[in-house]
């Protein structure tokens, strides 16, 4: 999933609620899901998000998640649309949730 400044939480709670519980009731293996993120990225207005795997992981990814952005008049991230279109080019679904579209 890819993450920016500025995501709300709620944009990175259901997603990783879906797509991170192993569900082997639906599909065995299910997904792999990496949270993507520039360094020191905040969400939800106070979070920091801690994860080893950076935008530039997207381009290996299988699907790529963008979450809801704050603020859908501001340009999107131009590192995050680089690295989905990296992603898409390399062959990866790309989905978006709600303002997320905007990337």
């Amino acid at each position: 999933m890819a993450v920016t400044d500025g995501v709300p939480l709620f944009g990175l709670a259901v997603p990783t609620d879906v797509f991170g519980t192993h569900r082997p009731d639906i599909a065995d293996p299910w997904y792999d899901l990496r949270i993507c993120a520039p360094p020191g990225t905040r969400v939800g207005g106070a979070f920091v998000v801690d994860t080893p795997y950076t935008l530039a992981d997207l381009a290996t990814a299988d699907t790529v998640i963008v979450p809801a952005c704050h603020d859908p008049a501001d340009p999107p991230c131009p590192e995050l649309v680089d690295a989905v279109r990296a992603a898409h080019d390399a062959g990866a679904r790309v989905a978006a949730i709600c303002t997320g579209a905007f990337v």
